[in-house]
């Protein structure tokens, strides 16, 4: 009895050691298949700042992401490089405030002193070596802006005339930030009937994303207004705008919150009063 309990548990410990072996090898070479065979590396970034986003140009159904860019190319410049950032905003470089050039008169009276005179110089002095730093700075914002752009976006931009020179010269942000801007806002193909049919087409089928808050359809749904007024459709009336906003909300979210809007929109005309649809896209 006491032998047959003896190899009994010693069947069991190497029936133990046994599996615990197997499983161990059979861990290790899953983990070591899975890290040499079947893993899957991430899509590499195409664009030099992951941070930010890449430009991509209008297409069925989805109009072009230029003004998000804009927004963010001017946070990220203006942080990582100063005032030569403000350009996305005033489509100009930024210049310097130049000191004021002392006149003869008080020259003259600081003629014993000089020390109006030393100011001045020192002033100027660094005037002229922030508006060196600028200009410094212009091949630097070129190579992020030029490498922020999707393939699809080089392509519609190389359609302006001026774009070749541009990207050979490599100098000039502010030119290519216009060029961006002009084909991707004001003109997907260059004719203008086409570019205006094409624009109304992405406002009817425009409409909100499954997991994309108000907030974020909202600031879709103004980019849009933005491409219809740039190649010249005149915009909806703001209670018109709201209602077409409504009707392009989740149903599966939106739906008892637009019935309830609806409602609410014919007792106040019971009441001879203006809808509240126009509030909705303040």
């Amino acid at each position: 009895m006491g032998k047959e309990s003896n190899n009994n548990r010693s069947n069991g410990r190497k029936h133990y050691y046994s599996n615990n072996r197997s499983v161990k090898k059979h861990e290790y070479k899953t983990n070591k298949d899975s890290a040499t065979i079947n893993h899957v590396q991430p899509k590499k970034f195409e664009g030099l700042i992951e941070e930010l986003p890449m430009l991509y140009p209008s297409s069925e159904g989805q109009i072009s992401n230029i003004l998000k860019c804009e927004e963010k190319f001017e946070a990220y410049t203006l942080l990582h490089y100063g005032a030569i950032g403000k350009m996305f905003h005033d489509l100009e470089y930024y210049k310097p405030k130049k000191p004021k050039t002392p006149t003869n008169e008080e020259l003259t009276e600081d003629a014993p002193h000089g020390l109006l005179k030393a100011l001045y110089l020192q002033e100027m002095k660094t005037y002229e070596s922030e508006k060196l730093k600028l200009k410094e700075k212009r091949p630097i914002l070129f190579a992020l802006l030029y490498n922020q752009m999707t393939k699809e976006s080089q392509q519609v931009c190389s359609r302006d005339p001026s774009y070749k020179y541009v990207v050979d010269e490599k100098d000039d942000p502010l030119e290519l930030w216009i060029i961006m801007r002009k084909t991707h806002l004001e003109s997907q193909t260059g004719i203008n009937a086409l570019d205006r049919q094409a624009a109304l087409q992405m406002q009817h089928s425009l409409k909100q994303g499954a997991n994309e808050s108000i907030l974020e359809f909202k600031k879709r749904y103004e980019d849009m207004e933005e491409a219809l007024k740039a190649v010249g459709v005149e915009l909806m009336s703001h209670s018109d705008a709201a209602l077409d906003f409504l009707k392009k909300l989740d149903e599966t979210r939106y739906a008892p919150f637009v019935v309830w809007l609806n409602n609410e929109a014919s007792l106040r005309a019971i009441e001879g009063l203006p809808p509240k649809f126009p509030q909705l896209l303040r």
